[in-house]
């Protein structure tokens, strides 16, 4: 099993998908007793993007040179 690392990257999206993701996760978790939504947008977005990358194989993408 390999390593998996935390990172901090810069990455451009479009404003659409993080709409998505805060209307999604607004769907997932719903509100607390207040009436109030306490999402961590940006860690959804990291569990999704890290999910995506995992499922698509990015290491074998990451490792072939004529990819950069």
């Amino acid at each position: 099993m390999s390593e998996y690392l935390s990172i901090h990257a810069h990455i451009e999206i479009q404003a659409s998908v993080l709409q998505s993701v805060v209307a999604c996760s607004k769907k997932k978790y719903g509100p607390n007793q207040k009436g109030n939504f306490q999402i961590d947008t940006a860690e959804e977005l990291n569990n999704l993007i890290s999910r995506f990358l995992a499922e698509k194989d990015f290491a074998s993408f990451a490792a072939d040179c004529a990819n950069y």
